[in-house]
């Protein structure tokens, strides 16, 4: 009997609820900040960006998107139009965006698992939209910045790309199911739904995990009085939950470069978003693999190209605290999880009774 139980995961989920009555407090706190920002920020501008791209997918879109790329796509990239739209758009839509989208073309069976491997290595990044909004202007309140880092981790992609189908030729088969579009906005909608539910719950779990870490490891702080010091637990939180560096207090322009790799990278949190957005469709380890060289290459982008776009003096002007939120989000986020849970709700009574 206790041969089947898994000593490791056992003894961090003791470790968690024991901390959870600790700090009780705390980590209701953190679940409260996590929560608004799913409702004001993660919902309302990734959900949409999620369905579409099913929609791109299930629809034949992606050949209509492809067109004015296909002699980049083929003579340069080495690799299909539709594929280079995919690995175009999930560096614009955000992170778990990519791993969906091609986990659809797997299912469609256009998209082998080998190639779905290898196309996922370079179909991971986080959109323009958190990293100007976010890191640019809330933190540094300048839009390059933003640039710099989203162009720095979207470029590391694209070379990655390049590397890539220099090894791996890659191929998509024609789409021959044919759906009515009204079965393809709602089965895009319900798992755009899943996903962003999914994603949510994650976000959740994370940021009162880090909160409790946080409380262990507050003797971090106590190295020094410096700012910059101050700002070392919340890296190391980073790099489990992106959105942590919110907290930042003294972002200054050489943060830039460590920053641009943090992005690349996401988080842990982001790579579990992943695994589950890809529904295990395909191989996931070629991606891990590539996380290292992608960060690296980032790094080494941001920090040749951060003195042309971004002013020495920069830094970060305002301590601001974790939560962004914007309350006008609220009841339109909390409408979208309802539709998703009655038509969730809907579809399963359906099948209940063709049985």
């Amino acid at each position: 009997m206790y041969k089947k139980i898994k000593i490791p995961e056992a003894v961090i989920s003791i470790v968690m609820c024991v901390m959870l009555i600790i700090n009780a407090k705390g980590s209701a706190d953190a679940a409260e900040l996590a929560l608004k920002r799913c409702l004001g920020v993660m919902i309302p501008s990734l959900f949409a960006f999620m369905a579409a791209s099913e929609i791109l997918v299930r629809s034949g879109g992606l050949r209509i998107i492809s067109l004015p790329f296909g002699t980049v796509a083929k003579y340069i990239f080495k690799m299909p139009g539709e594929l280079f739209s995919v690995m175009l758009i999930s560096n614009i839509a955000g992170f778990p965006v990519g791993a969906s989208m091609i986990s659809q073309l797997v299912s469609q069976g256009r998209l082998s698992k080998r190639d779905a491997s290898v196309l996922s290595c370079c179909c991971y990044g986080g959109g323009p939209s958190f990293a100007i909004g976010v890191i640019g202007l809330y933190l540094y309140g300048d839009k390059n910045v933003g640039l710099v880092i989203w162009a720095s981790a979207a470029a590391a992609n694209l070379i990655m790309a390049l590397v890539l189908n220099r090894f791996y030729k890659l191929s998509i088969k024609e789409k021959t199911r044919t759906d009515n579009y009204s079965g393809i906005i709602i089965a895009s909608a319900e798992k755009a739904g899943r996903n962003m539910l999914m994603i949510c719950g994650l976000i959740i779990l994370f940021s009162v995990l880090l909160t409790n870490v946080g409380e262990v490891l507050g003797f971090l702080n106590r190295f020094s009085g410096s700012a910059a010091n101050k700002d070392v637990p919340i890296l190391l939180k980073s790099v489990f939950e992106i959105s942590v560096i919110t907290q930042l207090s003294a972002a200054k322009i050489g943060y830039i470069p460590i920053l641009a790799a943090m992005f690349s990278f996401g988080g842990v949190c982001v790579l579990m978003q992943t695994v589950a957005a890809s529904c295990k469709e395909y191989p996931l380890s070629p991606f891990f693999m590539s996380r290292i060289p992608a960060l690296l290459i980032t790094f080494i982008i941001a920090k040749l190209i951060t003195p042309f776009f971004v002013s020495a003096e920069t830094e970060c002007f305002a301590a601001r605290g974790d939560a962004i939120v914007n309350i006008n989000n609220f009841a339109p986020s909390i409408c979208l999880i309802l539709m998703i849970f009655l038509l969730l709700f809907k579809k399963r009574v359906a099948f209940s009774k063709d049985i």
